[in-house]
């Protein structure tokens, strides 16, 4: 049954009985113009099929997410971007973190880590700061501790 079929019989059958009709797609409803609209056999007696849960597809927390952080190969990256980081300041002496950016190529969002890292194992100090020639705003400096320098 239509929709057009279903607010013709409204009117006539009554709301309850055309509604029964529109929602439950009887086999035999009444067709606009007399005589017996019939579906095919069986349409309307077999099951619906099951409906299958979907999972989320972004999950929040991965159950691997602790295991990859404290893999052995993203531990040796983070060692390698602190040595980075190290050997860039022996080169450039007193720098800021974004002249280290430009220099190791490390994204400008690791960097602070890595340098409170090197900070708490004695490797590094905050040397004082500096007005950014870029942004005009006042920027930490790094140096090597200088009973590291050589």
């Amino acid at each position: 049954m239509s929709w057009n079929d279903f607010q013709y019989w409204r009117g006539i059958i009554g709301d309850e009985e055309a509604a029964r009709l529109y929602l439950k797609k009887d086999k035999n409803t009444p067709k606009i113009g007399g005589g017996v609209q019939s579906s095919p056999a069986g349409l309307f007696d077999q099951p619906e099929p099951p409906v299958q849960a979907r999972e989320h597809p972004r999950r929040t927390v991965s159950p691997n997410s602790v295991e990859s952080f404290y893999n052995p190969v993203t531990q040796l990256k983070r060692g390698t971007q602190k040595e980075r980081l190290f050997e860039a300041i022996k080169i450039l002496g007193t720098c800021t973190q974004a002249e280290l950016k430009e220099a190791t190529g490390i994204p400008r969002h690791l960097i602070p880590d890595r340098l409170i890292s090197l900070e708490n194992a004695g490797l590094i100090q905050k040397a004082g700061s500096k007005i950014d020639p870029y942004t005009g705003i006042r920027v930490t400096t790094y140096s090597i501790l200088t009973q590291q320098r050589n």
